[in-house]
């Protein structure tokens, strides 16, 4: 679950390499590990003509990383973000071969058009529909990649088209990418999980705190065998324990002792013999609610023992005994104080009784590991966790984060890890043209910056800021604010949403990548 980037001119064209390994250089990946290739609005030479020279004409600057796609590795999907030239560069894309494996998926415009030059198979031109939460998956491109093995799950590359609703031009729409690794096992959990044997009720222990032993020995905790309960019953029951006067009780419901210490009230403070006090007759009124003190008994030694449902009779040698056993808390009338100097029996070492209690009061997170690891029958210890998706957002030109809330919301949001968002590809620079001309050209920083707070992007790569030769016509009153990368990271803190997103961490890699630079970006690490 990585995706390492490379821009490939100095303008809009990216190569980005997903791969189902959290560090896995792109030299080193290949298809059997889940890698995955996407080649974006490539144009490498040659001038970008707008209806003809005169009008608008554009050409680069600095050279291209590469002069020929085939000096690249044949790319899985080639996204073509619109149908202008500089997105849609006919010579380049020509480039790749008619019989290829690669798939190209475009704007509806771009599609029809890549089609009229009969040089792909028709098959393999998909027409990018408009993202529609209300279709299933939105109407969006899924492309499947085969399992690691037999016994994983498939991992699934998903294209989204998010067109701007108020812009005639098209030049303003976002192309959403997850990418979601196949596995080399069934495992769904979001965590890494025990395998127990078969043998056992139950095969995933989830590796939560509770399991995990503590970094440090923590100080001995009474277990559960002994914790107090409160139970209310009428005054008039015979054999009553403990009367309170109804001032304190009255309208008092029954509730178990809870420890804050634990997340299931496993451990809580008790005596080891609690004195249980019996109020004479004549204190006791008609109805009055009391609170009655009992012991749970001790767990059984079945629980202590290590996941082993097959164990012999119960080690007690008392359960025939009188309903008063020698480890029962004794009866005190609640007149006559106790003797502080008399001790309570405690079980012989050598009494099964004394073992049982010893095995249960070390705390069940540290039992549960051991008791695994003893196991001679565990052949796969470990099933790893479902690796999170990666999410890439490409808008060079920007749109209003309105027309991209339906996305964030339906499909974001309900994938597993491709929130926050992995990398996000906008302008920094904000271009204007009259409003005949087209108005907004890029959005630029403004733009960007709601978008990447709205997703908390990782990393935001400058895109389309190439300064290129313009000639004709409609570049004439073109007027374009130039934004750097610094001015960027001030901008992103800034305002009540900023501010309150970098108070609590987050931080956003703002980058201007050079021309032939590659960049990695591994998965998220859990704080």
């Amino acid at each position: 679950m990585s995706v390492a980037v490379k821009h490939l001119n100095a303008d809009t064209s990216f190569l980005l390499t997903f791969s189902s390994k959290p560090n896995s250089p792109t030299n080193e990946v290949a298809s059997r590990d889940g890698a995955f290739s996407v080649l974006i609005d490539p144009w490498l030479d040659g001038p970008s003509i707008v209806t003809a020279p005169w009008f608008a004409k554009t050409e680069h600057k600095i050279p291209s990383a590469v002069q020929h796609l085939s000096e690249l590795p044949a790319p899985d999907v080639v996204i073509v973000s619109q149908n202008k030239p500089d997105h849609c560069h006919k010579a380049t894309l020509l480039q790749l071969p008619p019989d290829g494996k690669t798939i190209i998926a475009a704007d509806p415009g771009a599609a029809k058009a890549i089609k009229s030059w009969d040089h792909f198979d028709p098959a393999k031109v998909r027409g990018l529909r408009k993202y529609d939460p209300k279709v299933k998956s939105g109407g969006s491109l899924r492309l499947s990649i085969p399992a690691l093995s037999p016994h994983g799950f498939p991992g699934e590359v998903h294209i989204s088209f998010i067109p701007a609703k108020h812009y005639m031009t098209g030049l303003h729409n976002a192309i959403g990418v997850t990418y979601r690794p196949p596995t080399r096992t069934k495992s769904i959990a979001p965590i890494a999980t025990v395998d127990l044997p078969k043998t056992t009720r139950y095969f995933h222990v989830p590796l939560s705190p509770m399991t995990v032993p503590p970094a440090s020995p923590q100080p001995p905790l009474t277990p559960l065998a002994n914790r107090p309960m409160s139970f209310d019953q009428p005054a008039q029951v015979d054999n009553v324990i403990q009367a309170v006067g109804p001032f304190s009780f009255r309208g008092h419901r029954p509730r178990l002792s809870r420890s804050s210490n634990t997340a299931s009230s496993e451990f809580l403070p008790s005596t080891d013999k609690p004195i249980i006090r019996v109020s004479p007759e004549s204190e006791r009124d008609e109805g009055t609610i009391v609170h009655n003190i009992v012991t749970i008994p001790d767990r059984s030694p079945r629980v202590g023992a290590a996941f082993d449902f097959k164990l012999g009779p119960l080690p007690f040698t008392h359960l025939n005994s009188p309903p008063t056993p020698p480890d029962s808390p004794a009866w005190e009338p609640l007149s006559s104080p106790s003797n502080p100097t008399s001790t309570p029996t405690s079980p012989s070492p050598t009494s099964p009784l004394f073992h049982q209690r010893c095995i249960s009061s070390i705390p069940s997170h540290q039992r549960s590991l051991s008791s695994v690891s003893s196991m001679p029958n565990l052949i796969t210890p470990l099933t790893p966790a479902r690796p999170q998706a990666v999410s890439i957002i490409y808008s060079p030109h920007g749109l209003p984060l309105s027309d991209l809330q339906p996305y964030i919301q339906n499909h974001l949001v309900r994938l597993p890890g491709a929130l926050p968002l992995t990398v996000l590809f906008h302008s920094f620079d904000y271009a204007q043209n009259p409003w005949y001309l087209g108005g907004n050209i890029m959005m630029g920083m403004y733009g960007g910056a709601e978008i990447a707070r709205a997703v908390m992007a990782r990393c935001w790569i400058s895109a389309h800021d190439e300064q290129k030769d313009d000639r004709g016509l409609s570049v004439k009153k073109l007027r374009v604010k130039r934004i750097g990368a610094d001015e960027v990271r001030k901008h992103l803190g800034e305002g009540e949403h900023g501010e309150w997103l970098r108070q609590n961490g987050w931080t956003c890699d703002v980058r201007q990548l050079e021309v032939g630079k590659e960049m990695f970006i591994g998965p998220l690490r859990e704080s």
